[in-house]
Order: C-alpha cells, then structure tokens, then sequence
C-alpha cells in the first residue's frame, strides 16, 4: 500500500474517532453529565473532524484534477 493510501486510511479513521467521541459527547450531555465540559469537548472533535474531511476531500479534488489533465 502506498503512502497517499496509508495516509488516507488513517485520515478516515480520525474521521470516525471524531465522530464517534461527537456522540459520546452528545449522550453526556442530553444526560446533563458535566455538559460544559462535553460541549467544549464537542467543539474540539467537530473542529477536528471537519479539517481531516478537508484534507481527505482536498486530496480527492487534487488526484481527480490530475487524472482528468493525464487523459488530455
């Protein structure tokens, strides 16, 4: 498996790490445990989520350009 393929494994499971802490955190604090804490928690893993789906659809956009430009 190359790098690019390694790194973007790895991306995705950031991605779902992230998602799955997001609904920990949402389960915490619909239970009304420590919520001030979860929702600050719950920013940091949105945040985190969405600069890895950034990186892992900019590099999608990045190999579709250079694909489309070798067929030409």
């Amino acid at each position: 498996m190359n790098s690019k393929l390694k790194i973007q494994r790895l991306q995705m499971q950031i991605a779902i790490n992230a998602l799955d802490l997001i609904e920990v955190c949402d389960e915490n604090i619909n239970m009304g445990h420590n919520v001030a804490d979860y929702v600050l928690r719950k920013q940091q893993y949105v945040e985190k989520y969405a600069e890895v789906m950034g990186n892992i659809v900019g590099e999608a956009v990045t190999i579709s350009k250079v694909e489309l430009f070798n067929e030409l």
